[in-house]
């Protein structure tokens, strides 16, 4: 609740100072995402879910009147229960319901490193081997497999990047 309360006000604060119009929205607001409870082989995750619907009508009526929506991925069960839901899979859902051209990864590094410079592009292959060279880990290594997996299921690019590349057109691009 802390992603739907605090923290998502924080974000809609900067817009709203950078000349942004922005609105804070949950995934239960409006029935914004629909998930169902996430399945584990071995371990009951308790009140994770998984994204199974999104209701791009609303997002798309907020985006045609100029407001962009900051979400957090605080989501709506079928059962009437709220879930939480990784940020970066309840993105990936968005962007694969909304048939966007790009999905961005904003994180507090400029892109995947190594040597410590910004790799510009990377395909799945090479990520797998960066992976397993352990160039790419810790919690990147999640990021970049949300990254592949979004561009896998239709997104045409994925990009992780910070803020100030994102201005400049930076960061690490996946592609198919």
């Amino acid at each position: 609740m802390v992603l739907s309360g605090h923290t998502n006000k924080q974000i809609v604060t900067t817009l709203l100072a950078g000349g942004v119009d922005a609105v804070g929205l949950s995934g239960v607001d409006g029935g914004l995402l629909r998930c169902e409870k996430k399945a584990h082989r071995t371990v009951d995750l308790g009140l994770v879910g998984e994204i199974v619907a999104v209701r791009t009508e609303l997002l798309r009526q907020l985006a045609g009147l100029g407001i962009t929506a900051v979400l957090s991925p605080i989501s709506l069960g079928h059962d009437g229960r709220t879930y939480n839901v990784n940020a970066d899979d309840a993105a990936s859902a968005v962007a694969l319901a909304l048939q966007a051209d790009q999905l961005d990864f904003i994180s507090n590094v400029p892109g995947v490193l190594q040597d410590g410079r910004v790799l510009p592009q990377l395909t799945a292959v090479q990520t797998e081997q960066l992976i397993g060279q352990g160039i790419i880990n810790g919690g990147m290594v999640p990021k970049v497999r949300g990254a592949l997996t979004a561009v896998a299921q239709g997104v045409p690019q994925a990009r992780i990047v910070n803020l100030t590349g994102l201005l400049q057109g930076g960061g690490t691009v996946f592609t198919d």
